[in-house]
């Protein structure tokens, strides 16, 4: 018995199709584990889509409810001014009086009594305005500037901040003010002189706001936005040492790694150029461009490099934009070829319909699940027919072999 099970386990289709087994096992753990990630992100997806719901309809409500504070507000300011108005009218009907009557008048006794009587009738009133504006005052100042509304983000300029992301969040928040333009222009001409300074002090004042003292002490004495931005631009451009010189050596030296998908290599390689052209007047030619890109990939696209050949047989280089979609076709129809490529390289897995059992050569299961192996039992080759020992050790066949 046991050299029989010595047998089996030295048998190659035994350890075949325990390997198929085991390879089926593999991929089914996979994906359940996949289904399992699936589920989670959904379920993350399903409980932001929730409380994004929730801010929305809080903003609402707190727009609302503002619109109806500051319409409350305008009623309790009209009916202070009818107030006034009616004390204004009764003065003066006061004074046509006593001058009809012959009777000296004292003006400055009768706008004493007007004052005092408007600070007893109005004294209650002018406080809740007072509250109610001050609530408006700290709603606004909350995040909520007229029918604005704008997320509050803490962010400042520092060594490790890139210059891009900061000013885009500063443009976020000079807009929500209506003054992103005092850093774009200088010329104004639907505005005073008093205006234009008072804007630009206030945007100068935001902007030191978002700066840290290494970057802001180098810019006290700058007074215009729009010179406080190219000053900043320029220390990050020193600071990442961002020369055209520079840039060229990083494009020439860029590869693509081996395990690199061509979306990544393309957003390294746009990086580099985007900076270029941020820190100098001239942009880089698309000739240029489309050349450093093509060194860069070298010979990790052959396909790119066959493509170029023919346009340039032709009297038609490929332009950079050109090259780029090319090279993304190329790779997704690599990826498509690679996806019908099956990833196990042994023999695909039948169907358990057409599965043979070398044990019993029975169709429908395999040689572990047998049904002979409770009795100890193998169908002999050599026999024809069902026995205790299989063609290897098949006594006949030994009886042979001595006979010869």
């Amino acid at each position: 018995m046991i050299t029989e099970i010595e047998d089996e386990n030295d048998d190659p289709w035994f350890h075949e199709m325990k390997e198929i087994s085991l390879r089926k096992e593999t991929l089914l753990q996979s994906q359940l584990e996949i289904a399992a990630e699936n589920q989670l992100l959904l379920q993350q997806m399903i409980a932001e889509q929730r409380q994004l719901r929730i801010l929305q309809e809080a903003t609402q409500a707190s727009v609302a409810k503002l619109q109806a504070d500051q319409a409350e507000a305008t009623k309790k300011l009209l009916k202070i001014s009818g107030t006034l108005e009616v004390l204004v009218l009764e003065s003066r009907q006061a004074q046509l009086n006593k001058e009809t009557e012959g009777v000296s008048f004292n003006p400055s006794a009768l706008l004493s009594s007007t004052r005092t009587n408007e600070s007893e009738e109005n004294s209650t009133q002018m406080r809740e305005i007072n509250e109610t504006l001050q609530t408006l005052l700290n709603k606004s100042n909350d995040g909520v500037v007229g029918n604005k509304i704008f997320v509050k983000r803490n962010y400042s300029l520092s060594s490790k901040t890139q210059i891009d992301l900061w000013l885009d969040l500063l443009k976020s928040e000079l807009r929500t003010h209506n003054l992103v333009e005092f850093i774009e222009k200088n010329n104004f001409p639907n505005l005073s002189s008093e205006e234009i300074k008072n804007n630009k002090q206030i945007v100068r004042d935001i902007i030191t706001n978002r700066l840290e003292p290494i970057y802001h002490k180098r810019v006290l004495n700058i007074v215009e936005p729009i010179d406080l931005i190219e000053k900043l631009k320029e220390m990050k451009r020193i600071e990442s040492n961002i020369t055209a010189t520079s840039i060229r050596e990083r494009l020439y030296c860029l590869r693509r790694s081996p395990k690199e998908t061509a979306i990544e290599f393309i957003d390294r390689f746009e990086t580099l150029t985007n900076e270029y052209d941020k820190g100098h007047k001239e942009r880089m030619s698309d000739e240029e461009r489309a050349s450093i890109f093509h060194h860069c990939l070298g010979e990790t696209c052959p396909e790119l490099n066959a493509a170029c050949i023919v346009a340039s047989r032709t009297g038609s280089d490929l332009g950079y934009e050109e090259m780029k979609n090319s090279f993304l076709q190329i790779e997704a129809s690599k990826s498509k070829r690679n996806e019908k490529t099956p990833r196990v390289n042994a023999a695909s897995v039948p169907p358990i319909e057409e599965i043979v059992c070398y044990r019993c050569t029975k169709v429908g299961h395999y040689a572990s699940s047998c049904p002979l192996v409770p009795q100890n039992l193998w169908f002999c080759y050599s026999c024809n027919e069902i026995k205790r020992h299989n063609s290897k050790n098949c006594p006949n066949q030994c009886q042979n072999s001595a006979s010869r």
